[in-house]
């Protein structure tokens, strides 16, 4: 009937005849029934793909991925430290199927470690340890962040630090190996240890908080009076008996407003526990090396230490004490790894004050919200002082500069000073000429008489991390320095090297956010050779566009 009424109204398919009332109704039938099939075959359509969908997942390479594949997966998604929000992604990732819940209790990794911020009176002790036995005899990381309040003194202040239940969890619970502890001051962490001391007076040894390996402690308020009739000997004598990681981040002063505390009264810590530790961290933001002196005199047997100013410079003190750590130093006879974070370009004064033999990596990471811009500051004497006074130039391999804008001048003297390093790292480095501004580094190098001939002979890995990108005469620079490493003559479409083979095994270059989307680097002559003809690993990030 259709073909019928389609072959009487030919006519009109043909011309611009206006149809009769009898056609047009014939003819808005047939596109009523015309839509009506459309749209069955669409439905019918969408069944089939989705059919097509489910059958096509049963033969997904997914469903064959091993399952240490999928718990590899889960590391990377995951945290090491779980809070109360990834705990419930985790839970969600179990959730999908079966097998994913089986990989995800076979990968004990994920469950070792958690983070309560949101602590109060009480402590979920039976779940965490139920958590926690999931993670195996892997070891296992609690962090516990008590609520901040004002002052402990005060009896309309509730201080959350006293908790028996959280004391109960580390005197009898699970057996843990690093415990970070988050609390309001001095006086909070006070009734913390002396919530503990009750459980630990009664407990069965060793308790957990007898095996923890690594302690980690922040205080969250400044110093202030309510914390001065409390001497750190006192706390610090119960901390953990065993820890061989130690991190502390004492209270800020607001030294330029209140005056520093007695560092006779709260840089004691027990010398017991220093000899043993391996690895130590101080924040403070406290001036002077007597302090510093105190702490570390007894770190006989520390490999990495960092020292975090806390975004403060330090205010040295000209007395008897000060005169004589100038004259013969801070010893860290074991000391490989020395970072100093959070600096200003005044706080590297610290290095006049210390000696480590054995160094291996020198970090200096200033901070980068308020990275520093002095210009003219000595960096060289400092850093070159140190390292001969030291002695460690048959040891020192690895030198990080993080987040400062110095004379490219001063950057090249420190480094040519040191010809033994192996692996150098600047990370958003802003290194100007100090005549030309738009001289950097690498256009000094390889001037002619430049003094800089055997620049870092031993380099075996340059990381660039941060750089401006928008700066053409940078990008010819370094390729004029990757050249000059290794020179070679083309013949025909083959470079011809003059030489023996340079150390230099490894290039890593990232940018900051610029204006443009290309760069000149990686489609350089010099960088293509040296990747295909000299066997250089060679990273180049990509440009971030900010549009």
């Amino acid at each position: 009937m259709y073909f019928q009424a389609s072959e009487a109204l030919q006519h009109l398919h043909s011309s611009n005849i206006v149809p009769k009332s009898c056609e047009a109704a014939s003819v808005q039938a047939h596109i009523d029934d015309l839509a009506s099939k459309i749209c069955q075959t669409r439905l019918q359509l969408a069944e089939l793909e989705n059919q097509y969908r489910l059958h096509k997942a049963i033969l997904s390479p997914v469903r064959r991925m091993p399952k240490e594949i999928i718990g590899e997966i889960f590391k990377f998604v995951l945290p090491k430290v779980l809070d109360q929000d990834d705990r419930k992604g985790l839970v969600n990732l179990l959730l999908v199927c079966k097998s994913w819940r089986d990989t995800g209790l076979l990968t004990h990794i994920i469950w070792s470690g958690h983070s309560f911020d949101r602590l109060g009176r009480t402590v979920p002790c039976d779940k965490i340890g139920n958590w926690f036995k999931r993670a195996g005899k892997l070891s296992k990381s609690l962090e516990i962040v008590t609520p901040y309040h004002e002052d402990c003194a005060n009896e309309d202040s509730i201080c959350h630090s006293f908790n028996s239940t959280l004391a109960t969890l580390l005197a009898k619970g699970t057996d843990l190996k690093h415990f970070t502890l988050e609390c309001a001051s001095l006086r909070c962490f006070q009734r913390f240890m002396d919530s503990l001391a009750i459980d630990n007076a009664l407990a069965p040894r060793p308790t957990p908080w007898d095996s923890l390996l690594s302690f980690r402690l922040r205080f969250t308020k400044t110093f202030g009076d309510d914390d001065s009739p409390l001497p750190l000997q006192t706390i610090f004598s119960t901390l953990p008996p065993n820890i061989v990681s130690l991190e502390i981040s004492l209270p800020d002063t607001f030294a330029d407003l209140s005056p520093t505390p007695s560092t006779e009264r709260l840089c004691y810590l027990p010398p017991a526990i220093f000899q043993q530790l391996t690895s130590l961290t101080l924040r403070c933001d406290w001036g002077g090396p007597r302090w510093l002196a105190k702490a570390l005199e007894h770190c006989i047997n520390v490999q990495s230490l960092t020292l975090d100013f806390g975004g403060y410079s330090w205010n040295y003190e000209e007395d008897a004490d000060t005169e004589r750590y100038l004259q013969s130093g801070i010893l860290l006879p074991n000391v490989r790894t020395l970072r100093l974070q959070n600096a200003f370009a005044y706080s590297m004064d610290v290095l006049d004050y210390l000696e480590a033999p054995k160094l291996v990596d020198l970090d200096l990471d200033f901070s980068p919200e308020d990275a520093t811009d002095d210009l003219d500051w000595q960096l060289a004497t400092h850093v070159l002082g140190f390292v001969g006074r030291s002695e460690c130039d048959k040891t020192l391999r690895f030198f990080r500069l993080r987040y400062v804008d110095m004379y490219a001048e001063e950057l090249l003297t420190t480094l040519n000073g040191l010809p033994f390093l192996t692996h150098v790292t600047l990370e958003h480095v802003v290194a100007s000429g100090r005549l030309d501004y738009r001289d950097c580094i690498f256009d000094l190098l390889t001037r002619p008489m430049s003094g800089y001939d055997k620049f870092l002979p031993s380099l075996e890995s340059l990381e660039l991390l941060e750089l401006p990108p928008d700066s053409r005469e940078f990008v010819w620079g370094l390729c004029h320095y990757l050249r000059s490493r290794r020179r070679y003559e083309l013949q025909g479409k083959v470079p011809v090297f003059e030489g023996p083979p340079d150390t230099l095994k490894s290039l890593t270059v990232t940018y900051r956010v610029a204006e443009t989307n290309s760069l000149e680097l990686d489609t350089s002559q010099t960088f293509k050779f040296l990747k295909q003809w000299c066997g250089v690993s060679a990273n180049i990030g990509p440009v971030l566009a900010a549009n």
